[in-house]
């Protein structure tokens, strides 16, 4: 077995028991501030700063990340995550607890994501990237099967006290993995006007993309859940049954773009992407919730991994690989930004359910856009 597969399994491992603690209480977040009598807009505002670090400090974030080296930035990304969980505990909920919660918490993500991309485009092998694509996304959304129906278990029945504390613990854990592989660095670099390269401009909607993708079929989905659907339980039961559809089709995936093009599966993915993210607006039950995010995973995942794939490739060319990612970060974060800003727009003109849908079809468009743009890449 060669170092560098050793490699990617640890960070498998890693990545795995990270997703299972964030899981657990990272979708919840939102709930609890609106749970605890804040509006809407609180939770806004919370949602609002993950578009915001990564615009504004995605550069600095990865300059960190160069610093430290991938593995000890991963680690290194809990020193923000763990307090931002912390502090919304313990101290009264205010406008400017939330904001900097969220700081921390989008800091951390930020770092973790730089990080792991960089990590993931140099340990994984060229020649199986599709099918190391797949187990990287499908491998820890087997923890997310789990772990989201728990937290919205536990949260609905002890508390949100207790579930902050079992999802600390494991994050703790999930740092051990890292320290039995080597370490890869790079070095970011990055002038304003290389963003806006040629070699860069033709990949920024698809970042902008997954930044709508990530934010409006995550924690807003969950927000409409528990306000116009069910509970904490439900919201939590709705991404877990999302997470089995991930897995269904994960593993699968890879192999299938590998054999038959990356192409073909971004289109029939994007495609019912697009028409589940339309159909969420008109759910009524937990059931449909339930059946919708099911199928909702499985699409998902057949264009995410030829698109994270294909990302991975466009990295691994290019002479600064942190240089692409950093540049994926803040991107991203405009399209998360962009998310948060029709929902809050379209709260000012209609009732909650039509600010909701008015989200749910940005993503739909977006999605659909998605498919040419990843035909246009070289």
């Amino acid at each position: 077995m060669n170092r560098k597969f050793r490699d990617v399994n640890y960070l498998y491992i890693h990545e795995t028991l990270k997703n299972f603690a964030v899981s657990m209480i990272g979708i919840f977040i939102p709930i609890f501030i609106v749970s605890e009598g804040m509006p809407l807009s609180y939770a806004a505002l919370f949602l609002v700063s993950a578009g915001l670090i990564r615009i504004l400090f995605s550069y600095h974030v990865a300059k960190l990340s160069s610093l430290l080296g991938f593995k000890h930035g991963l680690a290194f990304s809990y020193l923000f995550l763990i307090p931002a969980l912390v502090v919304i505990q313990l101290f009264d909920l205010s406008m400017s607890l939330i904001l900097f919660s969220g700081l921390l918490y989008n800091l951390g993500e930020s770092l973790h994501g730089i990080s792991l991309k960089s990590e993931f485009a140099l340990d994984s092998s060229e020649s199986e990237r599709d099918k190391d694509s797949g187990r990287m996304i499908s491998f820890p959304s087997i923890s997310r099967i789990i772990a989201p129906f728990l937290g919205g278990t536990i949260f609905a029945v002890i508390g949100f006290r207790e579930l902050l504390t079992i999802s600390v613990s494991v994050l703790i854990i999930s740092i051990i993995p890292l320290f039995l592989k080597s370490d890869n660095k790079g070095v970011v670099d990055l002038k304003i006007g290389e963003v806006f390269d040629k070699k860069y401009l033709q990949v920024l909607p698809l970042f902008v993309i997954r930044g709508i993708q990530e934010i409006v079929g995550v924690a807003v989905y969950a927000l409409f859940i528990f306000y116009l659907v069910g509970g904490t339980a439900d919201a939590g039961g709705a991404r877990a049954l999302e997470s089995l559809g991930f897995t269904i089709t994960g593993l699968a995936a890879g192999y299938l773009a590998h054999k038959y093009g990356r192409n073909r599966l971004v289109l029939i993915g994007t495609m019912g992407a697009a028409t589940l993210h339309i159909l969420r607006g008109f759910i009524t039950q937990p059931l449909e919730a339930f059946m919708l995010s099911t199928f909702a995973g499985i699409f998902f995942q057949l264009y995410h991994i030829p698109v994270y794939s294909k990302f991975a490739d466009l990295a691994e060319k290019q002479e600064n690989t942190m240089e692409f990612y950093t540049i994926r970060s803040i991107f991203v974060g405009v399209g998360k930004l962009a998310s948060i800003i029709v929902l809050v727009t379209a709260l000012y003109f209609t009732d909650l359910r039509g600010a909701f849908t008015a989200t749910f079809v940005l993503a739909a468009i977006t999605t659909v856009i998605m498919t040419r743009e990843f035909n246009r890449l070289e």
